[in-house]
């Protein structure tokens, strides 16, 4: 009887390890760190604030080191829904069987409106004199990272689309994994040009001034979405994609929230992101 008993609560243990987290009243949403933990949680505090008033449950933020921690904890149940850029969705569902796409971010288009897509920038310092990319050949250029879709493969598309290869074109090119990153190399004047997203620029504009040039811009990129990990019921996804559809900050209340934080969702597909797929060609 004590070695039945046993092995009963050793199984009993064995679950309450593997079980995922939204069945114990709790949801856990994963971030890639594209920027300070600090603002990254700030940044999506209303969200989950309203979420866990929405689903009467828990639910709590988790920066992940990179991007493969976050899909290695999805994977184990760990992490329920991922907010993943436009690329890293793309590769994700094409290597996960059963990611559920949710929804897709909104934010300010930067002239009074909203938009669910925004653009990359190649950008320069206005002291340094490129004001194109036929001015750029032999100068210093700086992605973010292979994964990221404003800081990586639509600029990289761009390029080649115009016939220049980045590795001979510029005469160093690094990956400093993070936008904020780009924008202080630029500031400092450690590389002549990088790739990034047209928001953060109106951010930075706002502390620096106008101290960039726009060299190019991409075409649009649908934002990112967030997508609910493989073990999620449908029935759960669908609670939480009607949660999060459901949030929206209203304009008078845009200025109360980080300005790199949604201001709301749309509800799109999974085709919505196919021109990434096309983009994802030229990486």
């Amino acid at each position: 009887m004590k070695k039945l008993l046993y092995a009963v609560a050793v199984l009993m243990l064995a679950i309450s390890f593997t079980v995922p987290a939204h069945a114990a009243d709790k949801l856990v949403i994963g971030l890639i760190p594209w920027s300070k933990p600090k603002v990254m949680y700030e940044s999506y505090k209303d969200v989950t604030d309203y979420l866990s008033q929405k689903l009467g449950m828990k639910v709590s933020i988790v920066v992940t080191k990179d991007y493969n921690d976050l899909v290695e904890r999805m994977g184990k149940g760990m992490i329920d829904v991922g907010r993943f850029s436009s690329n890293l969705y793309v590769q994700t569902k094409d290597k996960m069987d059963g990611l559920k796409y949710l929804v897709t971010a909104v934010n300010r288009d930067g002239q009074g409106g909203t938009r669910d897509f925004y653009q990359g920038v190649i950008l320069s310092r206005e002291d340094s004199g490129i004001k194109n990319l036929s001015e750029a050949k032999g100068k210093t250029f700086a992605f973010t990272d292979p994964g990221s879709s404003s800081g990586y493969v639509y600029p990289k598309m761009l390029l080649v689309s115009k016939g220049i290869d980045p590795d001979t074109y510029f005469s160093k090119v690094f990956f400093l994994k993070k936008h904020d990153k780009v924008i202080d190399a630029l500031r400092k004047k450690t590389i002549d040009l990088g790739a990034t997203y047209d928001e953060l620029l109106w951010v930075k504009q706002k502390e620096f001034g106008d101290i960039f040039t726009i060299v190019a811009k991409t075409p649009e990129i649908p934002y990112g979405c967030f997508a609910a990990a493989p073990d999620m019921t449908p029935e759960m996804a669908a609670k939480v994609q009607e949660a999060l559809a459901s949030y929206k900050v209203a304009k008078e209340d845009w200025g109360k929230v980080h300005e790199e934080a949604p201001i709301g969702f749309s509800v799109r597909d999974d085709a919505f992101y196919n021109p990434v797929r096309e983009a994802r060609k030229f990486k």
